[in-house]
């Protein structure tokens, strides 16, 4: 009720320590959706379904190597046991724009991340080598 009274600027209700009661407009606003209130209350039972059985399409972007190294063995055992979700994955070694390009998630190598990102270690780090043959 608190983010709906800020997102409207209007108090809807009077609180005290022993009582809570609607304003004017919490009583005009109650008298305009209350004959809604059945018919919101049907549509939120199945949505409420959601939060015990994950559904949907996760986006990722990440380098290959990272991918089939640590990704695909921490989510596999999630797709089992959640088949209706399901794995999209870009491979691109540029620095993406997540929110832009609509990712859920973007995985990169090092600590250069966004400032407006949250950074998760997900391995430790790893040495890499490049070894050629004479001839």
């Amino acid at each position: 009720m608190h983010a709906l009274e800020a997102r409207l600027g209007v108090r809807l209700l009077t609180r005290t320590t022993r009582s809570v009661s609607t304003t004017e407009a919490g009583a005009r606003l109650l008298e305009a959706v209350a004959p809604r209130l059945d018919e919101i209350g049907l549509e939120l039972g199945p949505l409420t379904a959601l939060r015990d059985k994950p559904a949907g399409t996760l986006r990722i972007t990440a380098h290959d190597h990272t991918i089939t190294t640590v990704l695909w063995p921490r989510l596999l055992p999630l797709l089992r046991d959640y088949p209706d979700v399901h794995v999209d994955f870009s491979v691109d070694y540029a620095f993406t724009d997540i929110a832009a390009r609509r990712f859920d998630a973007g995985v990169r190598v090092g600590d250069r991340v966004d400032k407006h990102m949250v950074a998760v270690r997900l391995a430790p780090g790893q040495g890499m080598a490049v070894a050629t043959s004479p001839g």
